[in-house]
């Protein structure tokens, strides 16, 4: 029981950490697309409705987190599961910038700028 005990946690271990490389690569993906707005000035080449779909989802996954901890009258649960709040929180926050990018920032350069491979 004892050797099953430690293979379990080693697994649990394992699949910890993955979801921490997970929770890097979703945060590191969101980096290129802000920096390459930025340089081109413009949101072109990219389709606003799956940043919006992204946001509801990261609004979502954090909304169930606080009802589960509501109902339970557990608000450890939140920061029990720190991958899916930063999962969350992140793709909220970098949709936001998008949003900001597409509407506020280049708002007339949705389609005067040409895609450069460079």
């Amino acid at each position: 029981a004892a050797a099953h005990a430690c293979a379990a946690c080693t697994w649990l271990d394992l699949l910890t950490s993955l979801s921490y490389f997970k929770l890097a690569i979703s945060i590191t993906k969101y980096v290129p697309q802000v920096v390459l707005n930025a340089k081109r000035r413009s949101t072109v080449g990219w389709n606003i409705d799956n940043v919006v779909l992204d946001f509801v989802g990261g609004m979502l996954s954090l909304a169930q987190a606080v009802l589960d901890a509501g109902c339970s009258g557990d608000w450890s649960a939140i920061a029990g599961n720190p991958v899916k709040f930063g999962l969350g929180f992140s793709s909220m926050v970098f949709d936001t910038v998008f949003l900001i990018q597409h509407y506020v920032l280049y708002p007339n350069r949705r389609s005067s700028v040409a895609l450069s491979p460079h």
